[in-house]
This record gives structure tokens, C-alpha cells and sequence, in this order.
């Protein structure tokens, strides 16, 4: 795949991409908080998925309505995003968590946790009953999810391909055994039964919104 500056993309533009409904949520303690993400956060955005071709997917998804883009930020700028996905994923019908990347030099912060609140804020907004995320079956986040009261409820064959945001052709494809996790939302009691036995499901995902 041919990587992308984006110079079009790049251009200063403040307008929110993907909101619903909640706006800047500030954490004092920490000194970072969380917005919607906007287009002139993608220089950050590619730094952080390693890939412009990625940030401007995830970009172009936000500001379509299909997904909701967040982006967690201090007095030094962006320091961490994930992306909602509302529909068409591995674990329907709820919205789907993907993308978390916090810089390394400002982990251990609360950045990622202000992140995966604000984004189950955005869902609760929206009516979902439950947040669902997929993560590779020996990631030690894993644990850092079921910590913060995800489940893991089945095996998953992650089915995923890389699209080229311009043009939406399929550049690569692969797949990737993976646990497909869950957290029922304030006043709903989704189905998170842990996973009993080897029984696997199979989905389909974009790489470059994965």
C-alpha cells in the first residue's frame, strides 16, 4: 500500500468529526481531556496508527457519521485517540471500540481510561446496552479491558482487510485469532457470559478501522 501525506486533510480545520451528543470532557488531576477528534488532528493521528492511510480512513469515517472519533489531549496537544464504530462489526448489534493508542511518553497517565469512558459515554448517548472491542488472544490488554469490566464472550477469527481510504480498493487481507470482549452499559444487562468451551466465530473487519 502507498502511504499518503494527506496534505488536502492536513488543512487547519476545527470542525468536530463524528460527535454524539457529549463535547471536551476534562480530567484536572491529569491535565488531559477528551474531545471529539476533528480534521487537523490527522498528523497526530498518523503517528499514532503508524499509517496515514489509517488516520485518514478513520478521518473520512468520523466525519461520514459511521463512526465516532475521539481524541484524548494536554497542554502539549494529542496524546491519544480510539474511534466508535456504530454498526457493520464483529459483535452485532453493539458499537464497536477499536483503534486505542496512547503515546508512549504519557502512558500510565489516565490517558487510555478517559478514552474508553468518553467512548462508552458516546455509545450510552446513542442507546447501546453494551461496548464491544475484539483484542489478540495473548495481548496482555486483555487483562487491562477485563480490569475495567469488559468479558471476554467468545473466541474470534478476525477476518480483516486493508482499503486504500481513496480510491476503496482492497490493498491486503488476513485474518487474526482474537477474544471478542464486552461491557454492558449503566441500566442494561447485556449477555457477557465468559467464554466455557473453544467454540470460535468468525467476522470480517477493515484494517485500516481495526
Amino acid at each position: 500500500m502507498t502511504d499518503h501525506d494527506g496534505h488536502d486533510e492536513t488543512r487547519r480545520d476545527t470542525t468536530a468529526l463524528g460527535t454524539s451528543g457529549r463535547g471536551t470532557t476534562d480530567d484536572r488531576a491529569t491535565g488531559v481531556r477528551v474531545r471529539p477528534g476533528r480534521a487537523d488532528d490527522l498528523p497526530a493521528l498518523a503517528r499514532f496508527a503508524d499509517s496515514g492511510n489509517r488516520a485518514l480512513w478513520r478521518v473520512e469515517e468520523a466525519r461520514d457519521g459511521r463512526e465516532t472519533l475521539l481524541v484524548a489531549e494536554d497542554a502539549t496537544g494529542p496524546v491519544g485517540t480510539v474511534s466508535i464504530r456504530w454498526d457493520n462489526d464483529c459483535d452485532p448489534p453493539h458499537p464497536w471500540l477499536y483503534g486505542l493508542h496512547v503515546d508512549a511518553d504519557h502512558r500510565g497517565r489516565g490517558a487510555g481510561e478517559r478514552l474508553v469512558h468518553a467512548a462508552e459515554d458516546a455509545a450510552r448517548d446513542r442507546g447501546a446496552s453494551a461496548l464491544s472491542l475484539d483484542a489478540d488472544r495473548d495481548d496482555p490488554v486483555v487483562g487491562w479491558y477485563e480490569r475495567r469490566g469488559y468479558r471476554r464472550v467468545r473466541a474470534h477469527e478476525h477476518r480483516w482487510t486493508s482499503v486504500d481510504p481513496r480510491t476503496r480498493q482492497v490493498t491486503a487481507s488476513g485474518t487474526a485469532a482474537t477474544w471478542v470482549l464486552r461491557r454492558p452499559l449503566d441500566g442494561h444487562d447485556a449477555d457477557t457470559r465468559p467464554v466455557t468451551g473453544t467454540e470460535t466465530d468468525a467476522g470480517s473487519g477493515t484494517e485500516e478501522a481495526s
